[in-house]
């Protein structure tokens, strides 16, 4: 019996394969085809959500923002972490989903029509962010007497949104945007990487 779903449910789905498949092979060899095929749905239903392949790139990239200023909440929100402990949780997070999208777009180099598709939409991510978190974790770091540099929100902003513009040329190792982040900030060099965890890879991509 077929399963009937409902307006929402469909488009996310359909937001979670083309994500997939984005990642697998990226955006270009991706087709609106493949998409509805690896669901199980008419190529027609697809275009009941989106009316482009550009507008679930747009999808795609939104979901992905939602997702790193909802774990930045909850990682800036924890009474238990340090500023800096909470500083290269909120970086590892968003680094691993830039880079996530950057290894989509970064197989589509030398196609003329991709910037066209896709570069705005990867901006978004970096210049869309939530500010007001960002400026929080800052706030934090002033209040244990870590920062003290002048307009430490502003650096702390241009940092982050500077890694975003580098991850649209290459993936960006972890050990290289924590220093980033620590000369921007005038922090200790080092101070970052020594709470590094393990179990998130030095690569900032996870697999």
């Amino acid at each position: 019996m077929r399963t009937v779903k409902s307006s929402d449910e469909r488009r996310t789905e359909i937001i979670a394969k083309a994500r997939d498949l984005f990642h697998r092979q990226g955006v270009e060899h991706t087709t609106i085809s493949q998409i509805a095929q690896e669901i199980g749905i008419a190529k027609g239903l697809f275009y009941y959500y989106f009316s482009t392949k550009s507008d679930v790139v747009s999808a795609v990239v939104e979901q992905t923002r939602r997702e790193v200023e909802v774990q930045a909440k909850a990682v800036i929100a924890n009474p238990e972490r340090s500023f800096i402990q909470k500083m290269v949780e909120f970086t590892t997070l968003y680094l691993e989903r830039i880079n996530m999208l950057s290894s989509s777009i970064d197989q589509e180099k030398g196609k003329a029509q991709i910037p066209e598709l896709v570069q705005n939409r990867f901006e978004q991510l970096s210049t869309d962010m939530d500010t007001q978190q960002m400026d929080r974790l800052v706030e934090i770091g002033v209040a244990e007497g870590i920062l003290k540099i002048q307009y430490p929100e502003a650096m702390f902003t241009m940092v982050v949104r500077g890694i975003g513009v580098i991850a649209r040329q290459r993936i960006i190792p972890r050990s290289e945007a924590l220093t980033l982040i620590e000369q921007a900030l005038g922090l200790h060099c080092g101070s970052l990487a020594v709470q590094s965890t393990p179990k998130l890879a030095d690569s900032g991509h996870s697999q």
